[in-house]
Order: structure tokens, then sequence, then C-alpha cells
């Protein structure tokens, strides 16, 4: 399709030149027609016979009958027939004015009349069906046309003049033929490229086909035109005209860059997938090393317990050797619940009033004796005034805990740590920057995805890529948010917090209470029963307790648990949840079912650490739920803070 010139008058010449020889229609038409062109030349055969001297009687009657026999069809052609004879009898054959024929010649000129008549009479009948056909076969392709979005179009190439179908206005464009050719219509990307093929086509091709975008001029909207052409050429190979078809295929087009948008979304989707796959098999097996390599230690410290007096040096060493070993153990687990529970959106945050110094204060102390042991210099600044926020103080000093830790963990001997904290507009900053290994440009936009790896810290293992995911997290559940930057490998990292700023006073921080200085009152009057089917799990908490003074027995399921609780009648019950045969919410609802079980002391030690796990405590009537491994000074504490209370 080339359009470069369009003669509209000519196209809808061609459009509706067949509606002169439609049939007429209506009540009466046929009829009508008949009658008058039968008046019409009977009349005018008197002058004809004037003129010719009546030697041409039946000749004005051949094309009148070829007409009514076209126009009007099968019955009034016939009548037509029988009208004409009967009046070339009536008026021109001798006698006038009678239809008896004297003359034999008469007769047998009006016989072959007859003859002849039917003769041509046939013929036009034969065209009318003709035409007829022709109209409708024209009708359906106009109606396949339309159906399909195509137009037709003829190009003639010597004198450049393009006739289109009547479909071109419902393909192109209302206004399209006031443009005069196609040219302004085809997007402006796609013209040299639509040039280049029609020349291609016209130069060494039978056939051409070519996709391009065309701008309707009415609604400015942009379709999608196919557009196949066939170059007919003279003797000498030079072409002559073009004939084709143009459709719209825009919902094709759409579906097809739809499907591929699908199959790159599906491909991309995939990617991830396999990304994600590689980090789960890769984070499980640095899980799998993160907790062999507490147990080595703790091993090895076990058999030092066995083979040393008990106040010997090396028995302390080791049994703080196991407590490190034990804490770094918590600490894993701590960060896959908080990764659970981040998933679930079910992380408990406290909104106390705060004065974020203290926080980050308490957090840097405990760093220092881990970046003094790999010499590294850990540096504070903070502002004189109060640093004001809302917030959970355990979750915060998790957060600059893991920054911190990270930081000692990714910068070499002699590097410096400095941790800045700043109030302006309304929010508080905090920034902890390192001179270490730095974040490379590629890792730098998925540092805090979940088991994101990339940085080999010069200290060994890299951590289970967690920690970080967990920070931002806890930071955004406090309204503020924690970025990364770096510069590139090897020049250092800034991670900074930001949170909002509030102007209620801060409360003081209750610091935590040293092992040694915990009081434990009343605990020679304390019973205290232990329920779990683990038994070294029971054993081990049982001499925890029974040291620090409590009456402790214990029990390694639950009907054995009830009949000891109803025989000691406990002041405190630790209780396991995944008990076999009767659970630890059973045993509960049936001590609290007891006269003597309202006032005891129920504490839930679990693995389950769930919200839903805690809701479920509460209405078996637990009064504390504690998640495993459970922190001996957590546990003294408790019972401290219970005994204080009785005493009160």
């Amino acid at each position: 399709m080339r359009g470069d010139s369009v003669d509209p008058t000519r196209a809808a010449k061609l459009d509706h030149s067949w509606t002169l020889a439609v049939p007429l229609t209506g009540s009466g038409g046929p009829w009508a027609a008949a009658g008058l062109i039968s008046a019409g030349v009977i009349g005018a055969n008197f002058w004809v016979q004037a003129v010719t001297g009546g030697h041409a009687v039946f000749l004005p009657f051949y094309p009148a009958l070829m007409g009514v026999g076209f126009l009007s069809g099968t019955v009034p052609g016939v009548f037509a027939l029988l009208a004409f004879a009967l009046a070339a009898d009536w008026f021109w054959l001798p006698p006038s004015s009678t239809l008896v024929i004297s003359d034999p010649g008469d007769r047998a000129a009006l016989l072959v009349f007859l003859m002849l008549g039917s003769v041509a009479l046939l013929m036009a009948l034969f065209a009318r069906q003709t035409v007829i056909a022709l109209r409708r076969t024209r009708s359906r392709f106009g109606l396949a046309l339309a159906a399909g979005q195509m137009a037709t179009w003829d190009w003639n190439v010597q004198s450049g003049k393009t006739t289109f179908s009547e479909g071109a206005r419902a393909l192109l464009g209302t206004l399209w033929c006031q443009s005069g050719s196609v040219w302004p219509i085809t997007h402006p990307e796609d013209i040299e490229r639509v040039r280049a093929s029609v020349e291609r086509g016209l130069a060494a091709q039978h056939e051409y086909v070519f996709t391009s975008r065309i701008v309707r001029p009415d609604t400015r909207e942009t379709r999608w035109i196919e557009t196949y052409g066939r170059v007919e050429r003279s003797m000498d190979g030079r072409p002559l005209r073009v004939t084709g078809v143009s459709v719209d295929v825009t919902d094709k087009e759409n579906a097809l860059r739809e499907s591929r948008r699908t199959e790159d979304a599906l491909r991309r989707s995939e990617e991830e997938l396999r990304l994600e796959s590689r980090r789960k098999d890769e984070f499980l097996a640095i899980l799998a090393h993160e907790l062999r390599n507490p147990l080595a230690p703790a091993r090895f410290a076990t058999q030092l317990l066995e083979k040393s007096p008990a106040d010997s040096p090396q028995a302390a060493n080791a049994r703080r050797m196991i407590e490190r070993q034990l804490a770094h153990m918590a600490r894993l687990l701590d960060d896959l619940l908080d990764v659970s529970r981040i998933s679930r959106k079910a992380v408990d945050i406290r909104h106390d009033s705060l004065d974020l110094r203290s926080v980050i204060e308490t957090a840097v102390d405990a760093a220092r004796p881990l970046a003094a042991a790999v010499d590294v210099e850990l540096q504070l600044r903070q502002p004189e005034s109060a640093l004001p926020v809302r917030g959970d103080a355990a979750r915060l000093n998790q957060v600059l805990a893991n920054l911190l830790n990270n930081a000692v963990k990714y910068t070499d001997p002699q590097g410096h740590i400095r941790v800045h904290s700043v109030r302006s507009n309304g929010h508080i900053t905090i920034r902890v920057e390192d001179d270490g290994i730095g974040i490379a440009p590629e890792l730098l936009p998925r540092i805090f995805d979940l088991f994101a790896q990339g940085r080999s810290s010069p200290r060994g293992s890299s951590g289970l890529g967690i920690g970080l995911t967990v920070a931002r997290e806890i930071v955004a559940l406090h309204g503020g948010r924690l970025d990364a930057a770096s510069a590139g490998a090897g020049l250092g990292s800034q991670f900074t917090i930001e949170l909002p700023c509030t102007h209620e006073p801060p409360a003081l921080l209750e610091p935590l209470a040293e092992p040694e200085k915990i009081a434990v009152l009343g605990a020679a009057g304390t019973r205290v029963l232990v329920v779990d089917d683990n038994v070294d799990a029971a054993d081990s908490l049982a001499q925890v307790l029974s040291t620090a003074g409590y009456q402790t027995k214990v029990a390694y399921e639950g009907a054995s648990a009830l009949a000891l609780a109803e025989l000691l009648r406990p002041t405190v019950v630790f209780l396991d949840i995944g008990l076999p045969n009767l659970s630890g919410h059973e045993i509960a609802r049936r001590v609290r079912s007891e006269p003597w079980g309202l006032e005891v002391r129920l504490v839930a030690i679990t693995g389950w650490g769930h919200e839903n796990d805690r809701k479920r405590s509460r209405e078996a009537g637990f009064d504390e739920h504690l998640t495993k491994p459970v922190d001996p000074r957590e546990l003294l504490q408790l019972m401290a803070r219970w005994s204080q209370r009785e005493s009160a």
C-alpha cells in the first residue's frame, strides 16, 4: 500500500456503482417500473412508426422488454411482452383497432417477436440474477472486510493514484480521505521502514508484507496495520500496479506484546525462584555450618569439665566457653524466629518513651570488647541533649547490635568504626560508619534481602544473611527507615537509621541485673515442679533452680506431672507444651481447675514462640510464656520478681 495519491470520488463511485443496477423494491415498485417503461415505449413507438413508415413495428420493444426484465423481474417482464404484442396488433398491424391480423406475414412477424422477445427477456433475467448475485457477493465481501477489520486497495504505480474500498474509512479514520495520502497518518517512527519495504517489493519481489502503525486523524488513536501487496508487472518487468489488502491487527499485536510481557515476567519469576532456591541452599549450608561451629567447642569443654576439678581455672574457662557458644546458638535461633515473625507480620513492638542515647550507649558498650579483640577502634559521638523516641529498647538494641557486629566483622585490624547520632527536623539519625571492606555495587541494592550473601569477612563466617533483613523491618515497625551506602569494595560502608522524634520525656531504662546480683528471696520455701519430656532439659533446669535454693521436683510426662502436682502443691510449675499423650495446655487447664491450682505460677517453656502460641498459653492459664533456649538469668530474674512481690 503506497497511497501517494488518493482519489476519494472514484473510491465512492466504486463503492456505490451497483446501486443503480439494483431492482426496485418496496410495495408495487417492480410493477410501477414495468408500467412506466411499457407505457412510455408504446407512446414513443407512434413517433417511431411515423418516421420509419411502419416498417419497424417491433424494434423499440426489444430494449424496453430487456429493461423491464432486468429491473422488474420475470412476471412483470412476461406481462410487458404480452402488452407490447397486443399494442402492436391493435395499433400498427392491419387492420388497426382490432386484434385480428389479416396478413400472414404480419402474423409471422408477431410470432417472431414473441420468440425473440422471450429470448431478450431471458437474457435480461439472466443479467438481473447475475447482478443480484454479484451484489450479494460484494455485500458478503464487505461484511467479511468489516468483520476482519480489513480494507482493499488498488495502486496505479504509473499514475500514482490509489483507490481504496469503502472499509478504508473505518480502518484508517473518518477524516482519512482529507489527507490525500497515507503517509501523514503513518506513525513517524515507522515511515522509513514502510518506504523501504514498499521499495523492495517494487524492485524485486512479486509480493510484500509489512506491519506498521498508523495514527487515526479523527481520534488520534494508534493502530497496528498489516499490509499485503501483490505487484503486477509489464512484459519488461516494470511494476504497473499493486493490489492489496490492509488488516487491523492491533488486538493481535497487543496480545503478542502482552504475551511477551507475560513470558518475560515468567522468565524473571523463574530466574528469581532459581536465585531464591540457590540462596536458600546457601542459607541451609551456612546454617548447618553456624550450628555445628558452637557444638565443637561445647563438646571439648564438656570433656574438660569431666577431667578437671570443679574449682580449677580449666573448669571455669570451660563453663564460660559453653555459655558463649550457647548464647551464640540462641542468637541464631532468635534471628530465625524473627524472620518467621516478620514474614507473618507478627513482630511485637513496645512503644515506650525512650532516650535513644541510652540504647545506643548500651549497644556500643556491648560491642567494645568484640572490637578490641580484633584491634578495631570504636568511636561514639552523641549530643548532650536527649534523643526522645517511642519504641522498644530491646528491639532497637538488637538493630544496633547487628550493625555494630557487622561493622566489626567486616573491618580489618587497626580499622575504625564511628557511631554518630543527631536530632534535626523532627527526626533522629544514627550513622554507623566503618572503613572496612565496603559493599560491592552489585550487592548494595539487595543487601537487605533475605539470605543475601556476597561479602567475605576477614574473620571467617559471614553469617546467615538474615540479620539486616530483621533490622530493617524492626526499624520500619518504629516508623523509621534503615539505609545502606558504600563507595564500593574496599571503601567502607555506612548504615543510617532514621527514626521519628517524640516530644514526650523519656523514661529511665532499667539496667539488666547481673547474675551474681539477682536476689533470690524466699527460695527455701518455694516449691518448683519442672515438667519436660526431654530428660536432659528437665534435669538441667531443675539443677539450676536447686542450686539457687528452690525445692525442685521433676516429671517427664503428663500423668505423673499431674499426680506429683497434686502431692507437692507447687508454688511454680515450669511446663513444656509439646508433651506426649497429654499436652502442656491440658495440664495447665487441669491444674487451674483445682482449688489449690488457682495461685500456682504456671510458666510455659517451649520452642513455639509465635503470637498465636502465646495467646493459646494465656487462654490455657499460663502466667508466662518463655521460648527455648531459656537464659538462666532471665528465669532467675522472673523467680526473684515473684518472690519480691510475695514478700512485699
